[in-house]
Order: structure tokens, then sequence, then C-alpha cells
């Protein structure tokens, strides 16, 4: 530090000198020394306080009111007093506060709506109560009055009347296997966080927790001060080395954690508490090891001055040999370090916003339900547990001094664990099984409902009120739909206005009972599960949840594993240092947000969550999901691939197309030729001129699949790139190296005898076909199932599962699958999302529907006979395929039913007002002719060729589904 300049001594001066220097220096101290000190002073008091402050004046306005009604109504004699606790206002009579009492036993709700509140709740509101007398009206309760409103409390004729809970909250108790499964939880989930950071803060905020006992508001910012941005900071974390002499090339790491933010102490510097923390270098305690997370949070924000890496921290070139404190830079002293995340961030962690406590409370709940914990776990349970530990390991004593309570505090009376003694050798392995009894994991079960369940969801819609609010919304709907149809006016315009009003207060009201409901639901639903768990598991077991029969039960394997939670337990090196080191730089190296969105088994984004293809941003993608776009770009690299091999392997090709004899040395270059044969014999004879021998040509005429004749025929594949395909049901990639798909149909062979071989053979005429959906919840605009679920077998599953742009279970079309004139790579086609399948089946089977008596394609269903409309409604309620539209749930999975004038829904997307449709990529084209013409150098340009329909758009509206012919050149 540089030295002062100039002299700072002071001789030494009167009171009159200093305070006449002061003054004239300092105007805020001189306006203030001036001014009248004639008012009323407020003590200062927290935010929590003031806030219990408002709450009790709240309940004393409504009280006077009351008060007032029934001595108005003159149900009363009892005079009214002043509603308003200010000054002026007088004390009011020791029975106008015994009323009081009365009011809030009788008038408040419990956690539970059907029970009083706690005699705690009610006693702290009466202290309360008392004290704001002399805080806002200078007014102080006498001596018998507080003594009278005591003894009133604890009377027999208040319990006698009002049954006041002395119950509280029962805490849980955090064992170290409790932890092992929350922090396993945290790094396998991918749905909780959005951001890397995110988790990372919360596994230190988690350990923290339970090892130190804070309070959640000394570390994050309270919910008491909201907007205050107080939390734990950098400034507030010590790093120090320490030389070991046992390893001196691995200086021991100490880390000093000072939390000032002590309750009721938080703008007093000499409150505080410190806390110490080593890294873990046990190999089965690193899952649960606090300095990890924060060292991967440390160098996230670059906090160290002179290290850069790990290694360069815990593994120095030159070792310590004295204790030495590691320095922080300046700029991230006042850096909280623990921030939220940015609202429409997309998960991007705020740079200077504090993390608060409602997201910890948020993301505990959520971890609690994913690892199948019968309750939710809350914050002070971690201080709650270590408190009971060290008050019976180490005394009343020293839990107090870790819990920071006060030392004459009596109100700490949380449930302590106490064994039974015994004398018994095998006394530590009863200690062990008590605490398995106790702890918050036990009788876990990660099957419980997170959800409910169709039946129960049903049962809930249905529910008085919320049909009440659905039908209001509906009235004002249709009532809107008759206004806009006529003529409009100013009237009419202010009538849709009150309307939409109307709907949207319904809605809303519909919305917020249907959560709440749904929520307190659910919280019963997995009470009873796990209390069922005894009879399920030994005396009636529960019947599985009907699985698809294609597979797509196993969710964890579409999901992108933490490279973190596949190395913490089985990462040896055999120097305990460097795995340490290894751990922190994963920690660090990971992406910043979190991709939650499926993909397929053995393709995931790069470390830095890009395409590993094409190296595009996944989260900049709008039209296609993350999953989708990998898959698409993985099929691309292979179908190259097997290209290159084929070319590197092909030898010098004779044209034999009737009288060419030219020579290619490249496979592309020969195939470019051979197709502008073909296509001039498109437009003319359509028959083959291929030479099968010196003079003899093939002849074939009026060919409809050049590409199948070719590889068939003449052993040539016509394809310019190697045709891919991926069996969503294997998980196996494809090739038709020869060109005439028969690898296809041969695989597909298999898995159609698995799964629809057993429906393929129709009824005798006159059998009793059951037609009932099963497995669904109906309404008159759509119905529901479970995502995922199946027949188990008993009928044939076409709809697939689908979820983020992947076929988990994909979609067969029932009209291809059982017309036996099709190749079976073709009634096998695997549709891996829903537009697709929607497009094939409405623009190609829909459209050859007559008006009356159709039969179901599906042989199991017998010979009913159905209407263009009840085969449609068949196929949505019986065979659960989307042939109207899909709602966006990810609960329930909802298929909306055809309008009663039965038309093909009009999807949401802009059409030409003249053009064509093609039904091969599903997309507008200008020229169709050039369109299906094109090389067919891609996996689009030949699905396009190999389907060869299309529709004629004319006024925004496509005509029927026509057969594409080549056109004839003149």
């Amino acid at each position: 530090m540089a030295a002062p300049s100039g002299i700072t001594y002071k001789a030494k001066r009167s009171n009159r000198e200093v305070l006449r220097e002061r003054l004239q220096n300092n105007s805020a101290l001189r306006e203030h020394f001036e001014s009248s000190r004639d008012v009323h002073h407020y003590k200062k008091l927290t935010r929590p306080t003031i806030h219990n402050h408002e709450n009790v004046k709240g309940h004393y306005r409504d009280f006077a009111a009351y008060v007032q009604e029934i001595f108005e109504e003159g149900r009363s004699e009892k005079q009214p007093q002043p509603a308003e606790i200010v000054r002026g206002t007088p004390l009011p009579s020791i029975e106008y506060v015994k009323d009081f009492v009365c009011y809030l036993a009788s008038a408040l709700q419990g956690r539970d709506a059907s029970t009083f509140i706690r005699l705690e709740t009610l006693r702290g509101y009466m202290f309360t109560f008392l004290a704001l007398w002399p805080r806002y009206a200078n007014v102080h309760p006498t001596p018998e009055m507080r003594y009278q409103v005591c003894s009133y409390l604890l009377s027999e004729e208040l319990q006698a009347s009002v049954k006041l809970s002395t119950k509280v909250r029962t805490l849980k108790h955090i064992e170290p296997q409790c932890l092992q499964i929350i922090m396993e939880t945290l790094h396998s989930a991918t749905n909780i966080f959005r951001s890397n950071r995110t988790r990372l803060q919360m596994a230190f905020l988690i350990l923290f927790s339970a090892a130190s006992a804070a309070r959640p508001g000394s570390i994050v910012e309270s919910s008491c001060y909201r907007g205050s941005n107080q939390a734990l900071t950098w400034g507030d974390v010590d790093f120090y080395l320490i030389p070991d002499d046992e390893d001196p090339a691995h200086p021991s790491l100490v880390i000093d954690i000072q939390l000032n933010l002590v309750k009721g102490y938080r703008d007093v510097d000499h409150r505080y508490q410190k806390l110490l923390f080593t890294l873990e270098l046990r190999k089965e305690h690193r899952m649960t090891c606090i300095v990890l997370p924060l060292l991967g949070l440390a160098f996230h924000d670059s906090v160290f001055a002179h290290f850069h890496s790990i290694e360069s921290l815990l593994c120095p070139e030159k070792p310590p040999t004295t204790r030495v404190k590691i320095l922080l830079r300046n700029e991230v002293l006042t850096l909280p370090l623990l921030r939220k995340e940015e609202k429409g961030g997309g998960g991007k962690v705020s740079r200077t916003d504090a993390f608060h406590y409602d997201g910890l409370n948020r993301c505990l709940k959520l971890l609690s339900i994913a690892a199948g914990f019968p309750e939710s776990i809350t914050p002070y349970d971690f201080r709650a547990s270590q408190g009971n530990k060290a008050d019976v390991d180490l005394g009343e004593t020293a839990r107090k001094t870790l819990m920071l309570h006060d030392p004459n505090s009596k109100v700490y009376f949380a449930s302590k664990f106490i064994p039974s003694l015994d004398l018994d050798a095998k006394y530590e392995n009863r200690i062990t099984l008590f605490r398995t009894v106790i702890a918050a994991s036990s009788g876990r079960d990660t099957n419980a409902p997170h959800h409910l369940s169709l039946e129960e969801r049903a049962k809930l819609l249905n529910e008085p009120e919320l049909v009440k609010l659905q039908n209001e919304k509906d009235e004002a709907m249709n009532k809107i739909q008759q206004l806009l149809a006529n003529e409009q006016s100013e009237e009419v315009e202010k009538q849709i206005i009150e309307l939409r009003q109307i709907a949207a207060k319904a809605s809303n009201g519909h919305r917020f009972l249907y959560l709440r409901e749904s929520c307190l639901r659910i919280k019963q639903a997995r009470q009873e599960y796990f209390d069922n768990a005894a009879v399920r598991q030994m005396l009636n077991p529960a019947e599985p949840v009907s699985r698809m029969s294609a597979g797509g039960s196993d969710d964890k394997k579409y999901r992108v594993e933490s490279s973190f939670l596949s190395l913490v337990n089985d990462l040896d090196s055999g120097d305990p240092v460097t795995d340490c080191c290894t751990l922190v730089n994963i920690l660090i190296a990971q992406p910043e947000r979190i991709l939650f969105q499926k993909f397929y088994p053995g393709e995931r984004p790069d470390d830095e969550n890009r395409c590993p293809h094409c190296s595009q941003e996944l989260f900049t993608m709008s039209s296609t999901k993350p999953g989708e776009h990998v898959h698409l770009c993985t099929r691309r690299i292979l179908s190259e691939k097997a290209t290159a091999q084929i070319q590197a392997n092909f030898t010098s090709q004779e044209c034999k197309y009737g009288k060419c004899l030219e020579k290619f040395d490249q496979r592309s270059e020969f195939i470019s030729h051979l197709m502008t044969h073909i296509k001039f014999a498109r437009r003319n004879s359509n028959h083959c001129k291929w030479q099968i021998a010196p003079g003899v040509s093939c002849g074939a005429e009026d060919i409809k699949d050049w590409r199948e004749h070719f590889a068939e025929i003449h052993g040539l594949n016509l394809d310019q790139c190697i045709f891919t395909e991926y069996c969503t049901i294997c998980g196996v990639w494809l090739y038709d190296i020869l060109g005439d798909r028969q690898v296809f149909s041969n695989h597909h062979l298999a898995h159609y005898q698995d799964l629809f071989d057993s429906f393929s053979s129709r009824p005798p005429e006159g059998a009793s076909v059951s037609l009932s959906p099963i497995g669904i919840i109906e309404t008159e605009k759509y119905i529901e199932y479970t995502p995922g679920s199946g027949f188990d077998g008993e009928l044939p599953e076409f709809h697939g599962h689908f979820s983020d742009g992947i076929a988990l279970v994909p979609a067969f079309c029932p009209s291809c699958v059982f017309d036996e004139k099709l190749p079976m790579y073709t009634r096998m086609h695997q549709f891996s999302n829903v537009f697709h399948f929607m497009e094939h089946f409405n623009n190609i089977h829909r459209p050859l529907f007559t008006e009356s008596e159709n039969l179901c394609p599906v042989p199991s269903c017998g010979h009913h006979h159905f209407t263009k409309q009840e085969l449609v409604i068949h196929f949505i309620k019986f065979h659960r395929l989307p042939l109207a539209s899909t709602g966006r749930h990810y609960k329930v999975k909802r298929l909306l039913l055809p309008s009663p004038d039965g038309e093909v829904v009009k999807y949401k997307r802009r059409k030409k007002s003249e053009g064509f449709w093609c039904i091969g990529c599903s997309g507008e084209v200008n020229d169709i002719n050039k369109h299906l013409q094109r090389p067919q150098n891609s996996d689009k340009a030949r699905e396009c060729a190999r389907i060869g329909k299309y529709s004629v758009i004319a006024n925004g509206e496509r005509g029927p589904v026509q057969f594409w012919t080549a056109p004839v050149l003149p």
C-alpha cells in the first residue's frame, strides 16, 4: 500500500470546533442536526417481521369490519373499534382483544382446509398484535392484558370449542445413502435443469446444506429478502494450500467459507459462522464431495488471479512450503457464488442476480420425485438432520453452536433419533438398520405416480366446478362464432370483446382450479402408492402398464448421459488427486446448457452441444428437433461412406443401352449417363433397350419402376447414393448395396411376423369381434391415452410412440401392412413422426374410402362395414391413429376426432394458390415434372420418385391424389 501524502495528524480540538467543521462540510448531517425530532420513531425491523406485522394488521381490519357488520345488523351490542392501528387509536379493552383471539381461532384455516390453525401460530399472531400498539400507536398494553390473552389462549373454554392443532411438520432424516441417491439423480436428470451450471450449483447447495446445517437464507437469496441480491459471494470464500508431508507433490486444499447473513444479524459484522472443508480423495465418497462442485464453479467464473487450471492448483510444479492463501480477482469478490437463470434465456445463467430460495425449493421437489422418495425434501430437512446428528452425538451445546441457536433458546424440539442401548456385538448393524428405517429415501420407488392416471384425470375434469367453467367458456366462444358470422358493427364488436373477456376468465379459472386440484390429487395418489407398498409387493402385485410390443419402454437409452456420472465412481488412475483433477475438468468442460431432448441410441451431440457431423448449434434450431437433426446427418454420413466404398470397388463399366458403347471409370458418371437413357425411354416407348447379349435387348415394356427393374434383371443399382435406412425397432442401420431393396424386405419380414402376422387372417363371416376401444378416455372432441402404452399383443399396434422429434416406437400404416401386393419394405415402412404418417394416410388411403360399405384394412377387425366417417373414427379410437390432429400434451396423448362434415384436417401452413403438392416429400412445388425428374442424389429425391404421386393446388386447395407419368416430348 502506498504511503499517505501530507500530515494526517490533527491536534485535539473542542467539541464545538469539531461540530462546526462537520456541519459545514456535511450537508446531510447539517440538515438532520437542524431538523425537528418531535416525531414518532420506529424501531428498525427486518423484512420478515414487517411482513408479519402487515399480515396481523390485515386480520385485525377484517375483524373490525366483521364487528361493524354484525353491530349494524343488530346481531351484537358490542361497539366497533377503529380498524387502523395508528397514533391516536385507543387501546381496545381486554374483552375486545379476546374476541379478536376467538375470531382468529375460528376463521383461519390450517394447512389442510378442513382443520384449524396451530396453537403456536395463533400465539405468535397475538404476540405480534400486542407488539403493534407501542410501535404504531405509541400505546403500551398492560401486563394484565398480556396475562389474560395468554390465559385465554390455553383455556379449556377455547380448546373445547376450537380444536387448535399442536402438531408440527415432520422433518425428514437425511442419511448418507439419501445424499448419494439425490446426487446420482441430480447428475443423471435431463429434464430438471436447463443449464449445467445450475446443476453444479444445486450439487454444491445440497452437499453444503447437508454438511453445515446452515439456513438456506445465508447461502441464497432468502424469500424474505426478495430483490436484495444478498447471498453468499466469492469474497466469503477463502482457498488455502497446506503442505502435505506424506505427499509433498500434492498440497492439501482447504476451503474456508464464512456465512455473514446470520438470521437476525444480517447488518452486524461481528456475527458470522465459519466452516472449513477439504477435498475428499476416497473414491467411494467422490459423489458427495463438497469441494468438487465448488471448484467447478470457481473455474467457471475464473475467480483465481494466478491459477487458470485445476492441475496448476492441485498439482503445482513448485509446491508451497508453508500455508498459502490463493488470491481471487477483485472483480469477483462481490459476485454471488450461486446465481439464477435469466428469464427467457433458455438456461443462460445471470451474471449478477443471486439464486433464490424458491428455485432451490423447486429443484429439491423435482429431484425428490425423480428419485422416487415418498415425500419431497425441503431445504430445512438438511439443516434439521445435521442438527439432530449433532445433538445426539455431540450434545446440546455443540448443536446450538453449529446451528447458531441462541444459548437460551428452547425452541428446538426436532424429533431425535435415539437408538435403544444394546450391549450385543451387532450393535452397529442395528444402528444401520434403524437409520435405514427413518431415512428420507426409505421405501423409495421411482415408479410412484408423477401425474394423474387417465381415469383420475377424467374424474377430475368431470367435477361439477370444472364442467361449469368449461361450459361457460364454450358458450362464450360459440356466441363469438355466431357474431363473427353476422355483419360487423360497433355494437357487435363490443359484445365480442365482452364475450372474449368472459371466455378468458372462465379459461383461466378452469386452468388454475385444475392445476391446484391435480397437485393435491397427485400428492394423495403418491401417498396411497407408498402406503400400499406392502400389499402391492407381497399380497396383491399390481398389474404392469401395457407396453408396446415394438419396444421403446426404456427411456434412459434415448437420453444423453452425463460424462461426470459415468466416471465419478469408476475413475481410478492410481493417483486420487489426478482423478479429482480429471473430474473437475469434466465439470468445467460441460456445455453451458443441457440438452433435455432425446436422441437415437448411439447418436449424441458433441461436447459443445453441436451436431457431431455438421457442427450446427443444436440449441438454435427452430424447425427440427436436435435428435432428428443428428439422425438425418448420421444417415447422410453413413450413406456417403457406403457410396464411397462402392465407388472404390467400381471397375470400368460400358454402357450397353441401345447402341451406346461409352465407357466410364466413375460410378457416379455412369449412373448419371444411364439415367438420361431411362428418362428418354420414359417419354417415348417406355421399354428397356439394355443389351443382355450382343445384338439382343431386354425388351421389357410398361416398366413402372425402372430402379427395381435394373436391380433385379440387370444387376445395376441406379441410386447415386447408397440408400440407407434405420430400423427403429432393432436400432441398426441397413444398406441397400444392390438397389433392389431386398435387404430391407428380408429384415422387415421378421418384424412383420412378430408384430402383425397373427392378425393377418380375417375371421369367418358372422364371427363376433369386439371393436370397443381399450385404454382410452373418450370425449366429444378427442380421445386420450397414456403415451407409450400398447395392447400387450391383444391388438396390432400401429400408433407408435414419438418424443422430441424421434420415434421411440415407429408407426405403421395399417392399409400398407396388410396389402400383399406391395413389397415388404413398403408394407413395413416405419414412420418416424406423426406429421409424415398423417400426410401419407390422408393423401393416399383416405381418398379411397367410399361413403359406405368400408371394411377396416386390418383383417382381425372382421367383416364389419363402416361408413366413411365411422371408419375414420374407428381408426382413431380403436387403433389410436392420428388422422385428424393431435394435441400438444406430454402427460397424455390426445388425438382429436374429425369434424362432423368429415373433411380432412386443414393444416395451419401457408399454401400456394396455384401449384402442385408432392406426396413423397409433403411439399409445395411449382413444376411437378421438374421436381420428380431431378437427379436422385438424396433420400428425399429418391422417396419422391419412388412414390410418384401428387395433387394439383388450385385456389389454395389441394385436389385428389394422382399418379405421375413422365410427359411425352414433342
